[in-house]
């Protein structure tokens, strides 16, 4: 299982390692369906919207094309997810501080902020086993990079998401 796992990894980062490739990548189809999104819960449906659009901008695209525009969006939505996973931490600071003046605080000794880096951590630890999986159904094959490229956007980017609503409900 380690041996799968570990080449699950290079398969996720042999994008990375490519050569100096260069793809035309913008992340506005992502966002336009974000914002046209009649519901929030619908906005994680928009994940890769901007990387389906990068591929098909590029004739002919290879394997290594299509997982590069998969981890320009990537990028983006780990970047988004930084933001969000602070904002969440300085929410949960807030209530942590607000809870340690109550009378439970005593009966409940739990804190937001430890269960927040907790949550984030076991959820890094499962996209990677996640998208490591997909590429491994796919093994041997030029899809295999393809499926964990897609994952990586698609669980990084609900991700995200998931922070920025939690950040933001009252």
């Amino acid at each position: 299982m380690r041996t799968a796992l570990a080449l699950a990894a290079l398969i996720v980062a042999a994008p990375l390692a490519a050569p100096a490739q260069e793809v035309d990548f913008d992340i506005q189809p992502t966002l336009d369906c974000i914002e046209q999104a009649r519901r929030s819960d619908h906005r994680p449906l928009c994940v890769g919207e901007a990387a389906q659009a990068c591929v098909r901008g590029i004739p002919n695209a290879s394997a290594v094309n299509v997982s590069l525009c998969m981890e320009r969006e990537t990028r983006y939505w780990a970047r988004r997810m930084e933001v969000a996973y602070d904002a969440m931490h300085e929410k949960a600071e807030a209530a942590d501080a607000a809870f340690a003046q109550t009378e439970m605080a005593e009966k409940v000794p739990f804190k937001l902020t430890e269960d927040l880096a907790l949550m984030q951590d076991a959820w890094k630890d499962w996209r990677e086993k996640r998208c490591a999986f997909e590429a491994m159904l796919r093994r041997g094959t030029p899809e295999a990079s393809m499926s964990a490229a897609w994952c990586m956007v698609r669980q990084t980017g609900v991700q995200a998401l998931f922070l920025e609503r939690s950040a933001a409900q009252d």
